[in-house]
Protein backbone atom coordinates (compact mmCIF):
# COMPACT_ATOMS: atom_id res chain seq x y z
CA UNK A 1 0.00 0.00 0.00
CA UNK A 2 1.24 3.26 -0.65
CA UNK A 3 1.52 5.77 1.99
CA UNK A 4 2.36 9.44 2.63
CA UNK A 5 5.12 10.62 1.36
CA UNK A 6 5.34 8.37 -1.28
CA UNK A 7 6.28 9.72 -5.25
CA UNK A 8 3.93 8.23 -7.36
CA UNK A 9 1.01 9.27 -5.39
CA UNK A 10 2.69 12.82 -4.59
CA UNK A 11 3.23 12.83 -8.46
CA UNK A 12 -0.36 13.20 -9.21
CA UNK A 13 -1.18 15.60 -6.55
CA UNK A 14 1.11 19.05 -7.13
CA UNK A 15 1.95 21.12 -10.47
CA UNK A 16 5.56 20.22 -9.74
CA UNK A 17 5.09 16.57 -10.73
CA UNK A 18 7.35 14.72 -12.65
CA UNK A 19 10.31 14.65 -9.74
CA UNK A 20 13.28 12.35 -10.55
CA UNK A 21 11.99 9.69 -7.99
CA UNK A 22 8.50 10.11 -8.45
CA UNK A 23 9.15 9.88 -12.82
CA UNK A 24 11.50 6.60 -12.23
CA UNK A 25 8.65 4.77 -10.13
CA UNK A 26 6.22 5.72 -12.61
CA UNK A 27 8.15 4.26 -15.45
CA UNK A 28 9.17 0.95 -13.82
CA UNK A 29 5.75 0.47 -12.56
CA UNK A 30 4.68 0.84 -16.37
CA UNK A 31 6.84 -2.34 -17.12
CA UNK A 32 5.50 -4.67 -14.41
CA UNK A 33 4.04 -7.87 -15.45
CA UNK A 34 0.97 -6.99 -13.21
CA UNK A 35 -1.79 -5.36 -15.44
CA UNK A 36 -3.06 -3.95 -12.80
CA UNK A 37 -0.35 -1.64 -11.51
CA UNK A 38 0.51 -1.04 -15.39
CA UNK A 39 -2.82 0.74 -15.57
CA UNK A 40 -2.73 2.32 -12.51
CA UNK A 41 1.05 3.56 -13.45
CA UNK A 42 -0.24 4.89 -16.87
CA UNK A 43 -3.53 6.61 -15.43
CA UNK A 44 -1.06 8.34 -13.03
CA UNK A 45 1.39 9.50 -15.43
CA UNK A 46 -0.77 10.75 -17.88
CA UNK A 47 -3.09 12.66 -14.78
CA UNK A 48 0.27 14.57 -13.80
CA UNK A 49 1.05 15.04 -17.42
CA UNK A 50 -1.95 16.97 -18.25
CA UNK A 51 -1.32 18.94 -14.79
CA UNK A 52 2.23 19.54 -15.66
CA UNK A 53 0.82 20.74 -19.33
CA UNK A 54 -1.95 23.09 -17.97
CA UNK A 55 0.48 25.00 -15.57
CA UNK A 56 3.69 24.75 -16.77
CA UNK A 57 5.06 26.94 -19.92
CA UNK A 58 5.87 25.19 -23.21
CA UNK A 59 9.20 24.71 -24.84
CA UNK A 60 10.21 27.73 -26.76
CA UNK A 61 12.58 25.74 -29.24
CA UNK A 62 11.05 22.09 -29.33
CA UNK A 63 9.01 21.39 -32.13
CA UNK A 64 9.61 17.71 -32.00
CA UNK A 65 5.65 16.94 -31.28
CA UNK A 66 3.80 20.09 -31.63
CA UNK A 67 4.22 23.36 -32.48
CA UNK A 68 7.47 25.52 -30.41
CA UNK A 69 5.92 26.38 -27.14
CA UNK A 70 2.48 24.06 -27.41
CA UNK A 71 3.95 21.61 -24.85
CA UNK A 72 5.52 21.70 -21.18
CA UNK A 73 9.48 19.90 -20.96
CA UNK A 74 7.76 17.21 -19.09
CA UNK A 75 5.29 16.15 -21.62
CA UNK A 76 7.93 16.43 -24.46
CA UNK A 77 10.59 14.08 -21.79
CA UNK A 78 8.40 11.58 -20.94
CA UNK A 79 6.67 11.32 -24.56
CA UNK A 80 10.33 10.78 -26.22
CA UNK A 81 10.48 8.27 -23.54
CA UNK A 82 7.26 6.13 -23.78
CA UNK A 83 8.23 5.77 -27.32
CA UNK A 84 11.68 4.42 -26.47
CA UNK A 85 9.85 1.98 -24.21
CA UNK A 86 7.92 -0.05 -26.80
CA UNK A 87 10.90 -1.45 -28.15
CA UNK A 88 11.50 -2.75 -24.93
CA UNK A 89 11.52 -6.66 -23.89
CA UNK A 90 11.26 -6.29 -20.24
CA UNK A 91 7.99 -7.86 -18.45
CA UNK A 92 5.01 -5.92 -19.57
CA UNK A 93 7.02 -2.95 -20.95
CA UNK A 94 5.04 -2.82 -24.60
CA UNK A 95 2.19 -2.80 -23.09
CA UNK A 96 2.47 -0.24 -20.55
CA UNK A 97 4.32 1.55 -22.27
CA UNK A 98 1.78 1.37 -24.93
CA UNK A 99 -1.23 1.68 -22.50
CA UNK A 100 0.49 5.56 -21.31
CA UNK A 101 1.00 6.65 -25.18
CA UNK A 102 -2.33 5.92 -25.82
CA UNK A 103 -3.95 7.69 -23.19
CA UNK A 104 -1.28 10.85 -23.30
CA UNK A 105 -2.64 11.49 -27.06
CA UNK A 106 -6.01 10.95 -26.08
CA UNK A 107 -5.58 13.51 -22.55
CA UNK A 108 -3.09 16.03 -24.73
CA UNK A 109 -4.77 17.49 -27.70
CA UNK A 110 -1.71 19.88 -28.40
CA UNK A 111 0.48 16.82 -29.43
CA UNK A 112 0.49 16.47 -33.29
CA UNK A 113 0.14 12.68 -33.77
CA UNK A 114 1.79 13.17 -37.55
CA UNK A 115 4.90 14.66 -35.79
CA UNK A 116 5.16 11.90 -32.82
CA UNK A 117 4.77 9.12 -35.78
CA UNK A 118 7.55 10.18 -37.85
CA UNK A 119 9.87 11.07 -34.58
CA UNK A 120 8.95 7.08 -33.62
CA UNK A 121 9.42 5.56 -36.55
CA UNK A 122 12.92 7.44 -36.69
CA UNK A 123 13.85 6.47 -32.90
CA UNK A 124 12.35 2.41 -33.26
CA UNK A 125 15.07 1.69 -35.75
CA UNK A 126 18.21 -0.25 -35.89
CA UNK A 127 20.58 1.61 -37.15
CA UNK A 128 24.46 0.08 -38.51
CA UNK A 129 24.47 -3.24 -38.15
CA UNK A 130 22.17 -4.42 -35.03
CA UNK A 131 21.12 -7.72 -34.08
CA UNK A 132 18.10 -10.04 -35.21
CA UNK A 133 16.77 -9.15 -31.47
CA UNK A 134 17.17 -5.43 -31.68
CA UNK A 135 15.48 -5.64 -35.34
CA UNK A 136 13.02 -7.68 -33.76
CA UNK A 137 12.72 -5.62 -30.25
CA UNK A 138 12.31 -2.70 -33.21
CA UNK A 139 9.63 -4.19 -34.91
CA UNK A 140 7.66 -4.76 -32.02
CA UNK A 141 7.86 -1.75 -30.99
CA UNK A 142 6.47 0.26 -33.85
CA UNK A 143 2.94 -2.30 -34.20
CA UNK A 144 2.65 -0.97 -30.55
CA UNK A 145 3.20 2.60 -31.71
CA UNK A 146 0.41 2.10 -34.75
CA UNK A 147 -1.77 0.70 -31.94
CA UNK A 148 -1.52 3.08 -29.59
CA UNK A 149 -2.32 5.44 -32.28
CA UNK A 150 -5.18 3.95 -33.71
CA UNK A 151 -6.56 3.22 -29.98
CA UNK A 152 -6.09 7.18 -28.95
CA UNK A 153 -8.41 8.04 -32.28
CA UNK A 154 -5.55 10.09 -33.34
CA UNK A 155 -5.67 9.12 -37.16
CA UNK A 156 -8.50 11.20 -38.47
CA UNK A 157 -6.33 12.64 -41.35
CA UNK A 158 -6.65 10.54 -44.72
CA UNK A 159 -2.27 11.09 -45.22
CA UNK A 160 -1.34 9.41 -41.34
CA UNK A 161 -4.27 6.89 -41.60
CA UNK A 162 -2.34 5.57 -44.66
CA UNK A 163 1.39 5.82 -43.40
CA UNK A 164 0.15 3.70 -40.23
CA UNK A 165 -1.53 1.36 -42.57
CA UNK A 166 1.75 0.96 -44.68
CA UNK A 167 3.52 0.87 -41.73
CA UNK A 168 1.15 -2.28 -40.57
CA UNK A 169 1.07 -3.79 -43.57
CA UNK A 170 4.90 -3.50 -44.12
CA UNK A 171 5.50 -5.24 -40.54
CA UNK A 172 2.93 -8.14 -41.04
CA UNK A 173 5.10 -8.78 -44.75
CA UNK A 174 7.86 -9.34 -42.16
CA UNK A 175 7.69 -11.63 -39.54
CA UNK A 176 4.69 -14.30 -39.84
CA UNK A 177 4.28 -14.37 -35.66
CA UNK A 178 3.29 -10.44 -36.11
CA UNK A 179 0.56 -11.21 -38.83
CA UNK A 180 -2.75 -11.58 -37.30
CA UNK A 181 -1.25 -8.91 -34.22
CA UNK A 182 -1.12 -6.42 -37.19
CA UNK A 183 -4.30 -7.67 -39.15
CA UNK A 184 -5.94 -6.78 -35.59
CA UNK A 185 -4.60 -3.26 -35.39
CA UNK A 186 -5.84 -2.41 -39.16
CA UNK A 187 -9.01 -3.15 -37.55
CA UNK A 188 -8.69 -0.85 -34.93
CA UNK A 189 -7.78 1.87 -36.88
CA UNK A 190 -10.54 1.11 -39.47
CA UNK A 191 -13.09 1.80 -36.59
CA UNK A 192 -11.30 4.52 -35.25
CA UNK A 193 -11.28 7.37 -38.73
CA UNK A 194 -14.27 9.12 -39.95
CA UNK A 195 -16.13 7.60 -43.21
CA UNK A 196 -13.96 9.97 -45.56
CA UNK A 197 -10.49 8.73 -44.28
CA UNK A 198 -11.53 5.14 -44.45
CA UNK A 199 -13.20 5.72 -48.48
CA UNK A 200 -10.07 7.64 -49.47
CA UNK A 201 -6.99 6.06 -48.20
CA UNK A 202 -7.54 2.70 -46.17
CA UNK A 203 -10.11 1.00 -48.33
CA UNK A 204 -8.24 0.70 -51.38
CA UNK A 205 -5.02 0.11 -49.92
CA UNK A 206 -6.21 -2.85 -48.00
CA UNK A 207 -8.71 -4.07 -51.05
CA UNK A 208 -5.40 -4.01 -53.09
CA UNK A 209 -3.81 -6.00 -50.68
CA UNK A 210 -5.96 -8.86 -51.16
CA UNK A 211 -6.91 -8.58 -54.81
CA UNK A 212 -6.65 -11.77 -56.32
CA UNK A 213 -6.39 -13.92 -53.42
CA UNK A 214 -9.25 -16.42 -53.21
CA UNK A 215 -11.40 -16.72 -50.06
CA UNK A 216 -10.41 -20.42 -49.20
CA UNK A 217 -6.47 -19.79 -49.69
CA UNK A 218 -7.05 -17.02 -46.96
CA UNK A 219 -4.72 -17.12 -44.15
CA UNK A 220 -6.29 -15.80 -40.46
CA UNK A 221 -4.86 -12.47 -41.23
CA UNK A 222 -5.86 -11.99 -45.00
CA UNK A 223 -9.21 -12.46 -43.51
CA UNK A 224 -9.01 -10.50 -40.98
CA UNK A 225 -8.22 -7.55 -43.50
CA UNK A 226 -11.03 -8.70 -45.65
CA UNK A 227 -13.26 -7.76 -43.27
CA UNK A 228 -11.30 -4.43 -41.75
CA UNK A 229 -13.23 -2.49 -44.03
CA UNK A 230 -16.88 -3.08 -43.26
CA UNK A 231 -15.71 -2.39 -39.43
CA UNK A 232 -18.18 -0.29 -38.31
CA UNK A 233 -18.93 -0.96 -35.11
CA UNK A 234 -17.41 2.31 -32.82
CA UNK A 235 -15.98 3.94 -35.76
CA UNK A 236 -16.94 7.57 -36.55
CA UNK A 237 -18.14 9.49 -39.26
CA UNK A 238 -17.20 13.01 -40.15
CA UNK A 239 -19.03 14.66 -37.87
CA UNK A 240 -18.86 12.33 -35.07
CA UNK A 241 -21.49 10.30 -35.16
CA UNK A 242 -20.99 6.35 -34.78
CA UNK A 243 -23.17 4.95 -37.26
CA UNK A 244 -24.72 1.43 -37.05
CA UNK A 245 -23.16 -0.50 -40.41
CA UNK A 246 -20.75 0.54 -42.54
CA UNK A 247 -20.72 -0.59 -46.52
CA UNK A 248 -17.72 -0.98 -48.15
CA UNK A 249 -16.49 2.09 -49.81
Amino acid sequence: MRGAGDPVQDATQSPQILTFFGRAQLFWDLSSADAAQRKAAAQRLVAALVKAQTAGSGAPEDATFGDEGALCQDLIYCLRRLIRGLASSRDGAREGFGLALMLALRACPAVDAEKLFAFALETLQVKGGGSAQEEKECGFGRLFLCLALARAGRCDAAPLAQRVAEELLRIQGTKSFVAEACSHTLQVLAESVPRAALAESLAPLLRGRLDGVDKGDMAPEQLELMVCPRAARGSRTSNGSRPRARPLP
